[in-house]
């Protein structure tokens, strides 16, 4: 799954904890992301690709191949060489990942677990909200395990790699693209059905703070007492 496609867990968790951030949320989902740039930065992780236009693997792809083939985490029967038709993620261009820390759900849980008791600890969140800081941020690997690569241990990427492939289908783009905004747009609409206006006290309050301060030193003109029915609110 790409970005917007992660968020349905994020709307998700905020109709069920109300007072949980949607912003908050919805970086926690993408946490796993973040974390994935930093440890390729790193080189920590990495990428081997293989696009379409060349003829053969670049160097760089076969030395990862065969260091994972050296190391145990090379996977027979799943990996392919590029003599049996190095296919990686057919929807994209074909690529292999090695991101088992940053697309575990281990690796995801402990961060999670992090940032919902610096929460706890900082702004004395209740544990419902912590336990959604916590879903949101483990949301981010189980839901790649549909499109690709992804992970249930961090570590070697052949010991508990977990994905249906979707991304592996030729021509998905339109199918995947289609699918994510579905389901950024459905979890947004659960979501939404639980916000409510403010009340009209709290409305009045706000009308009459900001009428005073424009009222107390603009020339007459700009009063907005002198505006008739015309109000403007900022709420």
């Amino acid at each position: 799954m790409a970005v917007i496609g992660h968020w349905v867990a994020s709307f998700l968790l905020c109709y069920l904890v109300p007072q949980a951030s949607v912003t908050l949320l919805c970086k926690m989902a993408m946490m796993s992301d973040f974390t994935c740039g930093f440890l390729l930065l790193a080189k920590v992780e990495g990428v081997a690709v293989f696009p379409w236009y060349l003829s053969t693997p670049p160097p760089a792809a076969n030395a990862t191949i065969q260091y994972w083939k050296e190391s145990g985490q090379w996977l027979p029967g799943v990996d392919e060489t590029a003599s049996q038709g190095f296919l990686g993620f057919a929807a994209l261009f074909p690529m292999y990942l090695d991101i088992p820390y940053s697309h575990s759900v281990l690796g995801m849980a402990i961060i999670g677990l992090l940032v919902a008791i610096i929460a706890w600890l900082r702004y004395g969140i209740g544990f419902a909200y912590a336990m959604a800081i916590f879903l949101a941020a483990i949301s981010h690997p189980v839901l790649d395990m549909f499109f690709h690569d992804a992970y249930v241990l961090a570590g070697n990427r052949a010991v508990s790699r977990v994905t249906v492939n979707f991304w592996q289908i030729y021509y998905m783009e339109p199918v995947a693209f289609l699918l994510e905004c579905c389901l950024a747009y459905g979890g947004y609409r659960l979501w939404w059905s639980t916000r409510k206006a403010r009340g009209s006290d709290e409305v009045a309050k706000k009308i009459a703070y900001y009428k005073r301060s424009w009222g107390k030193h603009q020339p007459a003109g700009f009063r907005l007492e002198n505006w008739g029915n015309f109000h403007i609110a900022m709420v």
